[in-house]
């Protein structure tokens, strides 16, 4: 059997295409432990020496130019049947398929959320999905603006119950899913989330303090989206500053529609000397900010699960976490309402405790032993439904 691996997203994309990384190297032991086929295809060349640095051999798929003007014309609302019942009649594929079929796979992996399997007729397909954030928190304007919550609804409609399995971060999207989307549950398997793998693990001798940061900082590495709450942050430090705690954040991460709203906070309150923004910075980077931090600080909306707790449990730091995500750190973690800068203000007073650090830090330690136990029964249950898919399509050409 031949999978064949989607990866659509390049690494600015950061904690989604991090997850991918990590999926690849996953399918790619499986398939290699079984006797199956990999072969990792992508849309974006800027992939390959990234992949190439893990041994993952990857080649490039290249869109016709017309395909957007394509996909525009059968996603308007005024054109979408009569395109599609063209295309049907004639029995004609989408160019993507077209051009995802020349790998000849049994069946398409997409390692993150994408529109493709819309425009799949043939090919059986695994799907992504980390996240309903638009459902969970549709005021954002991230899942507001330009039709987003409604694109999503529709894709996810269509797309999960065509989906052979559907790969979610934690059974408690799963769970989401099922109920949402009336998806039958064994066809959703949770898989946690793991560490990017371009960042490792590191050890007590090999932290460096970071020179363009003096003194202890808390750590944010996250986009610029407005639900990852960097306001609240910005808040809770002004408020330790009328308290006479003078308290510094480096923040990490492309610009998403709120850099601008960010720094004008920042200069109209005049942390200028308190925050730094780095902006999207390289790996070593990421690993010197998480080698030197005092610790991770993340009172985000979406989950139900994210990457950057798993990567500062690692470093062996303390994590700030939003409570209503509680149930990925358990209580490895302070967690804190992501409404309230007090509270958050309040738990930035505590990681400056050594003592509730170093518990903080051990419990951080026995989580991460967790999560690898629930991959690897995840992991088995994932070969289970490849051998499955793998018998059953031994029954047609």
């Amino acid at each position: 059997m031949k999978i064949v691996a989607v990866l659509e997203n390049t690494i600015s994309a950061g904690g989604g295409f991090s997850q991918a990384l990590s999926a690849i190297l996953q399918i790619k032991k499986i398939a290699e432990k079984n006797g199956y086929t990999l072969q990792v295809v992508t849309s974006e060349e800027r992939n390959i020496a990234v992949l190439h640095s893990l041994a993952i051999d990857c080649t490039v798929y290249r869109m016709p130019s017309y395909t957007k003007f394509f996909q525009y014309l059968i996603e308007s609302s005024f054109m979408v049947k009569k395109v599609l019942d063209f295309m049907y009649k004639r029995n004609w594929l989408y160019p993507i398929e077209r051009i995802l079929t020349k790998q000849r796979p049994d069946i398409l992996y997409f390692l993150q959320p994408s529109r493709i399997p819309k425009y799949l007729k043939n090919i059986n397909f695994i799907y992504t999905l980390w996240d309903v954030g638009h459902r969970d928190f549709p005021e954002f304007p991230e899942v507001r603006r330009e039709g987003v919550f409604l694109d999503r609804e529709t894709a996810y409609k269509n797309i999960l119950p065509a989906a052979f399995l559907t790969i979610t971060d934690s059974d408690t999207l799963s769970a989401r899913l099922q109920y949402l989307y009336n998806l039958d549950r064994e066809r959703l398997l949770a898989m946690p989330f793991n560490i990017n793998p371009l960042l490792g693990q590191t050890s007590a001798e090999e932290v460096v303090e970071h020179q363009d940061v003096e003194g202890g900082f808390l750590f944010y590495p996250a986009q610029f989206w407005p639900h990852k709450n960097h306001i609240r942050i910005l808040q809770a430090i002004l408020g330790l500053r009328e308290q006479g705690r003078s308290v510094k954040v480096v923040f990490v991460g492309g610009d998403k529609l709120n850099q601008g709203h960010v720094r004008n906070f920042i200069a109209m309150n005049k942390l200028e000397s308190q925050v730094k923004i780095l902006g999207f910075v390289e790996i070593e980077e990421i690993k010197r900010l998480y080698q030197s931090c005092i610790a991770l600080i993340m009172p985000t909306y979406f989950g139900p699960t994210n990457i950057p707790p798993f990567e500062a449990w690692s470093y062996g730091k303390p994590v700030i976490y939003s409570d209503h995500l509680k149930a990925q750190v358990g209580d490895a973690a302070i967690c804190v309402d992501p409404d309230s800068p007090q509270a958050i203000a309040n738990a930035i007073i505590d990681v400056f405790d050594q003592e509730k650090i170093a518990v903080l830090i051990e419990k951080g330690k026995e989580r991460l032993a967790y999560y690898d136990d629930l991959r690897n029964v995840a992991e088995a249950d994932f070969l289970k439904h490849l051998i499955k898919f793998d018998q059953r399509s031994r029954n047609w050409g």
